[in-house]
């Protein structure tokens, strides 16, 4: 199968080219800031590991895609409006998000942490992996009200339609306050000059957030979250009612994950593999 990418005004368009008539051309909305999940690189062009997962899953699917980039809080009201079919944005896969779209998937696990600057206060603590709410809630539990008592007094940045600013607000009212922002790489700037005493984000975006800058020394600290309101993990969205391509990406994402492409994807761009645990 030969893959053809072309420029045509704000969308990357992917043709899979074959012998056989192609289904009609899906439309892919990103936000492309979102680094390594989604963003543009160097010469310009949509890169990272959803993009390069999309298209797989364009070519198993036979069909032409066309990613069209716009800011994050636009993607659902445009998905809403029928200007995109499906989402590739890293989304959480959540019970409340599942009320108002389609979801398929999950193809990446998702996991939360806090980060902040390495000569602050609150780097005494240590990164200690990842806790579970849905497979070890007691662990969990003991996790958030050792962060909680970290964390009061300070000042948390988040993304402010994402889910860091709900988990803020539901595990750490009254003890952290929260500022919102609508993008990630304006929390990592505040968060280096001390407007802010941390941030949140996935752990993935932080992961190679810190391995990238070479000017600002952070550090992830505490545990990383993930479960329970968090979601079963970051999948593709489709339009409410839409359940024809709503099944047929979840067929292309089960045979992503049975064949190694998505561990092999995650470990390119991650430097782990981000599967999800079935």
């Amino acid at each position: 199968m030969k893959t053809k990418l072309t420029f045509v005004g704000a969308a990357f368009v992917l043709a899979a080219t074959t012998g056989i008539a192609q289904a009609d051309p899906i439309r892919i909305g990103t936000e492309g800031a979102y680094r390594p999940w989604n963003f543009v690189n160097e010469k310009g062009e949509l890169d990272g590991f959803e993009i390069e997962l999309a298209k797989n899953l364009c070519q198993r699917l036979n069909s032409e895609c066309t990613f069209i980039q716009n800011s994050w809080d636009g993607l659902l009201p445009g998905l809403d409006a029928g200007r995109y079919d499906v989402l590739f944005s890293g989304f959480a896969m959540t019970a409340s998000r599942a009320e108002t779209a389609g979801m398929a998937g999950p193809y990446a696990i998702l996991a939360m942490t806090f980060y902040t600057v390495a000569d602050s206060p609150l780097a005494s603590a240590d990164a200690e992996g990842v806790v579970s709410f849905d497979r070890d809630p007691k662990a969990a539990e003991e996790a958030i009200q050792k962060m909680r008592t970290l964390l009061t007094g300070h000042t948390v940045g988040v993304s402010a339609s994402g889910l860091s600013a709900r988990f803020v607000e539901s595990y750490f009212d009254g003890s952290a306050d929260l500022k919102r922002y609508r993008r990630l790489d304006e929390i990592d700037i505040d968060v280096s000059s001390g407007r802010v005493a941390a941030g949140l984000t996935q752990l993935s975006y932080a992961t190679d957030m810190i391995a990238r800058t070479k000017d600002v020394s952070y550090k992830l600290i505490g545990p990383a979250f993930e479960g329970g309101m968090l979601g079963q993990g970051v999948g593709a969205l489709v339009a409410k009612g839409n359940s024809d391509l709503q099944q047929k990406f979840q067929t292309v994402i089960d045979e992503a994950i049975k064949d190694g492409t998505i561990r092999e994807l995650s470990e390119k761009w991650f430097s782990s593999d981000m599967t999800p645990v079935r």
